[in-house]
């Protein structure tokens, strides 16, 4: 791979643009941090991050979830790090003690996204069946 320059935000280390070859003439932003590197490519955008002065792998979410379940009965997904939004078919929660349970009236499957920079996104489906 060849030398690249990746601009991150300052408080998160969320790359936001990738440039090759390496450019030493970005302009200073308030909150852009720019970082070189020896390698990395565009797709880094999106898995991976700033943080101690090096570029590194974003981390995946080790949460677990329920099997199916049916009508009516608790649907967990466990794991969480804390401070992750869960948004879900209804709403939205932030979640702080790890992990998140609801029960369903009605059969289907429902989709649940995990957001926790620099977390990878997760998604979840719970899946409920008919008594």
């Amino acid at each position: 791979m060849a030398k690249c320059t990746f601009l991150c935000r300052s408080d998160s280390g969320e790359i936001i643009q990738h440039t090759e070859p390496a450019s030493e003439s970005f302009p200073e932003v308030p909150g852009v941090t720019v970082v070189q590197s020896d390698d990395g490519d565009a797709s880094w955008v999106l898995s991976h991050y700033h943080a101690g002065g090096s570029v590194l792998p974003r981390p995946v979410m080790a949460v677990t979830q329920s099997n199916a379940v049916a009508v009516g009965e608790p649907w967990r997904i466990e794991g969480i790090p804390a401070g992750t939004v869960v948004s879900y078919p209804g709403g939205t929660v932030t979640v702080d003690d790890g992990f998140i349970e609801l029960s369903f009236a009605e059969p289907g499957e429902y989709k649940f996204t995990l957001s926790n920079f620099p977390y990878i996104e997760g998604e979840c489906v719970a899946k409920v069946t008919a008594v």
